[in-house]
C-alpha cells in the first residue's frame, strides 16, 4: 500500500478534511475542520448515515477534536490524515 504525501500545510487552505471509517455500530464520518482561532476549531461534520443532509457544525477546543480523532485511531477506524500532521494542522505540540 502507498502512502499519500503529507499535506503542505503552509500553503493549504484554510480548512482540512479527515474521513474517519465507520464501525458495525457507527456511521463513517467526514469531518471538515477549520484553521483554529484561540484554541478553537470550527468543525462541519457529515456522516454516511445520510451523506447529503446538512453537515453538523460545532466549535471544538483543538485538544478535544484531537482526542476524538486519536481514539478513534486507536479503535482501528481508519483515519484519512495521519494523526501527527493533524497535531501539526491544530497546532499542538
Amino acid at each position: 500500500m502507498s502512502q499519500r504525501p503529507p499535506i503542505d500545510l503552509e500553503t493549504h487552505s484554510g480548512s482540512t478534511t479527515v474521513l474517519i471509517g465507520g464501525s458495525a455500530s457507527e456511521p463513517e464520518r467526514l469531518l471538515l475542520i477549520a484553521r483554529p482561532e484561540n484554541g478553537v476549531v470550527r468543525v462541519r461534520e457529515w456522516t454516511s448515515a445520510d451523506w447529503s443532509a446538512t453537515p453538523d457544525e460545532r466549535d471544538a477546543p483543538v485538544e478535544s477534536l484531537y482526542e476524538e480523532i486519536e481514539y478513534a485511531a486507536k479503535s482501528g477506524r481508519t483515519i484519512t490524515l495521519d494523526l501527527a500532521t493533524l497535531r501539526h494542522f491544530l497546532g499542538l505540540r
